[in-house]
């Protein structure tokens, strides 16, 4: 093997590890996060009657309330676009090591650039927190006020259903 052709596969070796490691993160990225929404709200009522159901370990306050709207926010996944081109170049680049006639390397630089793109793209929609949706719950509490809470997107409440809010972050059907 001349010292050209041990350069090139040396390239598109390092290129094919290149882009696995990419598309190996782009799979995982949203593994490790899991939403756990933490609503900003200011003031509380502390709970201190007595009630057939305790409040559960971890909240400090709870208020009864009627289910105004529930609605599905969030997501979108919006990218900018620069993930798909740093992806394209550098599946175009492994790629064109690839071919070994012109026509393959042409077709390999295109094919390469296409995948990375793709795998770009996918990799800056999960930096940017994917496709995560939440619902937010809009409560009428007895005492007038309205909170809005962010749950999980398959809350279990409807308008008109009553509920217990617990520090104003939690909800439960009654």
């Amino acid at each position: 093997m001349n010292k050209a052709a041990y350069s090139r596969s040396r390239v598109a070796l390092l290129s094919t590890a290149l882009l696995a490691t990419v598309a190996l993160s782009a799979c995982n990225s949203n593994q490790s996060r899991s939403y756990d929404p933490q609503p900003r709200y200011s003031g509380g009522v502390n709970y201190s009657g007595n009630d057939s159901q305790a409040i559960p370990s971890g909240y400090r306050s709870l208020e009864y309330g009627v289910v105004e709207d529930v609605r599905l926010a969030g997501g979108g996944g919006g990218t900018t676009g620069g993930g798909a081109v740093i992806g394209g170049i550098v599946g175009g680049v492994a790629g064109h090591q690839m071919g070994g006639s012109a026509r393959g390397r042409d077709a390999a630089t295109v094919g390469g650039a296409v995948l990375g793109a793709i795998i770009g793209n996918e990799i800056e929609r999960n930096q940017r927190g994917g496709n995560a949706q939440y619902s937010v719950v809009r409560v009428r509490l007895e005492n007038g006020q309205v909170v809005t809470l962010e749950q999980s997107p398959n809350v279990d409440v409807r308008p008109g259903d009553r509920v217990r809010v617990y520090d104003r972050r939690g909800l439960a059907r009654y």
